[in-house]
């Protein structure tokens, strides 16, 4: 079937027949892996754009995934079972494309904002994403929007794969301007309200008599310190995001963008001490229990490298002093000391759930980095369980409870201090008490830990004869010296 004129004018809506280059395309994408995808598909609709392009493409993406869908579709329509009904079948298609097809042209006046009309229509239809907001914000304030050379410069960190991730959502992006904001405005800004706080930063920068596209630049590198942070490809920060996040913590990830950040003249050894002093304060409040840290605190922080760089004193010795002296009389934002760490661990209180496994997988690596061996991941192949005193001195006899979905005996009254770390080892996989007082239950999970190879916290275990209130008491404050230790103030 030839291709009829009306089907030749659909072109019009796609095509500026008088330019070249991208710019021919009346709608193409911003993002510049979608970018060489699209451009893909229009020059070659036939060929494999994922094979054409694979040195630019993180992957199979969206756009060629989407055309190959619906071309396969129409392809699997038109020849169907029955092949004599093909001519008819490209006849609805194209009644369809020429007849019930809307299509909606939108021009733009040489005084409207580009940006606002936007953000006015995606308001009317889906919520547009808080870095979409922003990217298009800087789009606008560089005057880049019509010039996709330079528009790329100015979004050049984000067009990589990896803030796109496997799921194909972009909160990666999101997340980092929340914390590259907080770090940049020095306070607390969630993700909800990225792109308002971004319009007041570059406002107050262009007050300031500063050019814009320094911003965006600032930006971009911030986008690439936050990648290696986030990655553990940053020497001065190591894996420190790693064992943050099992305890659920991002707080210090805007210190750590703001002391990184090159402008800001923070030299490489004093960016490592105070990422460990940051550190220890946060895993010793965590590991007795203290609330979370003030954001203030952190804040604090920069606002103190800041002066000292100002002043030319010693980074280290001011964070310590804040740290420590400043903030000693105030428990809800104390760093607390050894003495304090070991009193409150010998009196029960202890980490639980996430954050205690955090620790325990914190600790355990310095161990074996220690020793030159392989480290252990915070994964879910690591089960933290209770290891209860052996003996039936501390048991009610025939008297059960269920504790977090396990069945327990219940312990006699004041015969043992509840909850101590001493009390915690890990196990591989997943192990259950037995539903009856049976003298073998100790031993036996001893043996279940063994048959999942022997953690270096818990190697003097599996030796052990007995297990009771003392030697629970030598263990917990071995392990909590250990942790002391680890992160030492």
């Amino acid at each position: 079937m030839e291709i009829s004129k009306e089907v030749e004018g659909l072109r019009a809506l796609v095509c500026n027949a008088e330019l070249e280059g991208d710019w021919r395309y009346t709608v193409m994408p911003s993002s510049e892996q979608d970018l060489v995808a699209c451009r893909g598909l229009m020059l070659n609709p036939t060929g494999d754009v994922s094979v054409s392009y694979g040195d630019q493409l993180a992957g199979r993406n969206r756009i060629s995934a989407c055309y190959d869908f619906l071309s396969d579709a129409c392809k699997n329509f038109l020849r169907g079972d029955d092949e004599s009904l093909a001519a008819q079948r490209l006849s609805a298609v194209e009644e369809s494309i020429l007849n019930h097809l809307e299509v909606a042209v939108l021009g733009l006046a040489d005084d409207e904002q580009p940006n606002m009309v936007f953000e006015t229509l995606n308001a009317r239809g889906e919520e547009l994403a808080q870095h979409e907001l922003v990217k298009n914000t800087v789009m606008l304030e560089a005057g880049v929007v019509t010039d996709r050379e330079e528009a790329r410069k100015c979004w050049h960190a984000f067009e990589d794969g990896w803030w796109i991730g496997k799921s194909g959502n972009r909160d990666q992006i999101d997340r980092f301007l929340a914390a590259w904001l907080t770090s940049v405005r020095r306070k607390n800004i969630p993700t909800s309200r990225v792109s308002v706080e971004f319009r007041a930063f570059v406002n107050g920068w262009k007050m300031d008599g500063r050019d814009v596209r320094d911003a965006f630049e600032m930006l971009n590198r911030g986008g690439g310190i936050y990648r290696d942070v986030v990655t553990g490809s940053n020497p001065e920060c190591g894996d420190f995001y790693a064992r943050l996040s099992g305890l659920g913590s991002n707080s210090l990830l805007p210190v750590c963008l703001w002391l990184l950040e090159p402008s800001n003249r923070v030299p490489d050894d004093s960016v490592r001490k105070v990422v460990e002093m940051l550190e220890s304060y946060i895993f010793r409040r965590t590991l007795i229990k203290l609330q979370p840290a003030a954001h203030s605190v952190f804040m604090g922080v920069i606002e103190v490298v800041e002066g000292a760089i100002g002043d030319g004193r010693e980074v280290r010795d001011a964070v310590r002093d804040f740290l420590t002296k400043g903030m000693a009389a105030n428990l809800g934002k104390y760093w607390p000391d050894d003495d304090y760490v070991l009193d409150a661990l010998a009196h029960g209180t202890c980490a639980r759930g996430a954050s205690l496994k955090a620790i325990l997988v914190g600790m355990e690596n310095h161990l074996r980095a220690e020793a030159g061996e392989r480290l252990v991941a915070n994964d879910k192949s690591l089960d933290v369980h209770w290891l209860m005193p052996k003996g039936r001195e501390y048991w009610e006899d025939g008297d059960w409870s269920i504790s977090g979905g396990t069945v327990i005996p219940a312990l006699r009254q004041g015969r043992l201090r509840w909850r101590r770390l001493g009390m915690r080892l890990w196990l591989r996989g997943n192990f259950r008490r037995r539903t009856k007082l049976d003298p073998a239950l100790w031993k036996n999970k001893l043996e279940f830990l063994q048959s999942g190879g022997i953690f270096y916290l818990n190697r003097e275990l599996v030796t052990l004869e007995s297990w009771d209130e003392g030697l629970i008491d030598q263990r917990t404050r071995a392990l909590a010296e250990l942790a002391s230790w680890v992160w030492r103030r």
